[in-house]
């Protein structure tokens, strides 16, 4: 454990109280973030005030990650490493495995467009978090679906679908707190369900606090502009031009934006650019400057997006410019 984490932990004072036999629960995924470890326990006082127990579902039960948790009070935990339920394995394999060729073979034919928006395991809607992780490495957004890492994939995102539902069915959850709804893991995962269960789900991502209460409220990016946001704000040239001056020196308080322009740009103007990649013999009608995202990030975060992946933003934009 970091030094100071390790100060923090032994010096933090127990918020939770579990001292009453409630029947109340509400669930916390640990998306194994120091960050959110914070605010998802400040938010777990708030309802354990109400008379609720938090209960902290997790896949590694005994990282450091719960020992933060742990430092404010919430001891419950919801094991959901696959290694650990090792019965609930061996008595859905069969199912899973079987469920999970045919979903390769019918969506091989309909693609992975189709597989986005259509593809559910148990009434949740989980394609996109799927794909996001399926793309995530090993430069698979050139991949296709037949491969075994996609059917691993699958067969985990089935187990792990079915597991947490389970779980949360069973002891009656009705609130639930995620720090994440991109990617296959336990955050977005809950998040996923607590919107096919009608659960009112807490979703804290950095500064920004979200309540879902009805289904339409899941489909919402966290950083929507809606027009009364801006009706509320007074966009000058002066503000605007300030805000931009601050942000290409990496002055605005974003962990992206100060890595982004931490160091000094260069400068470039038409002349400079052609002499940069020794074109200067060259005529050009037009040039065009294209930034492409990172290929193996996921585009789900910001909520709907009109292409499969960043590749394929990137591949379809270079053959229109053409």
């Amino acid at each position: 454990m970091l030094k100071n984490l390790k100060i923090f932990v032994s010096n933090n004072k127990k918020i939770i109280n579990h001292n009453f036999n409630s029947k109340k629960f509400i669930l916390i995924a640990d998306r194994q973030r120091y960050d959110s470890c914070i605010r998802q326990s400040l938010i777990s006082k708030i309802f354990n005030e109400k008379g609720f127990v938090p209960i902290l579902a997790t896949r590694r039960p005994n990282s450091d990650f719960c020992k933060v948790y742990k430092s404010f009070g919430i001891e419950k935990k919801f094991n959901t490493n696959l290694l650990d339920n090792k019965i609930f394995i061996f008595k859905n394999f069969i199912q899973f495995f079987f469920k999970s060729i045919f979903v390769l073979i019918k969506y091989f034919f309909l693609g992975f467009d189709e597989f986005k928006t259509k593809f559910k395991i148990d009434n949740v809607y989980i394609g996109p978090q799927v794909l996001d992780q399926y793309f995530r490495n090993n430069q698979s957004y050139m991949k296709g679906f037949i491969t075994l890492k996609f059917f691993m994939l699958l067969i985990t995102s089935y187990y792990k679908v079915k597991l947490i539902k389970n779980f949360i069915i069973k002891h009656n959850i009705r609130y639930t707190v995620v720090s994440s709804d991109t990617y296959l893991n336990e955050s977005s995962i809950i998040y996923k369900i607590s919107q096919e269960l009608r659960i009112v789900n807490i979703r804290s991502v950095r500064k920004t606090i979200t309540i879902c209460k009805n289904f339409k409220d899941y489909d919402q990016h966290l950083y929507s502009i809606k027009k009364k946001d801006i009706e509320k704000r007074e966009f000058t040239y002066q503000k605007t031009q300030r805000y931009l001056n601050d942000r290409f020196k990496g002055k605005i308080d974003h962990l992206d934006v100060k890595n982004a322009f931490r160091r000094k740009i260069k400068k470039f103007d038409k002349k400079k650019l052609i002499k940069f990649f020794n074109l200067k013999n060259k005529k050009y009608d037009r040039i065009i400057l294209f930034a492409p995202h990172v290929f193996a990030d996921s585009c789900s975060t910001w909520g709907e997006f009109p292409f499969l992946n960043y590749y394929n933003f990137f591949t379809e934009t270079i053959n229109h410019m053409k």
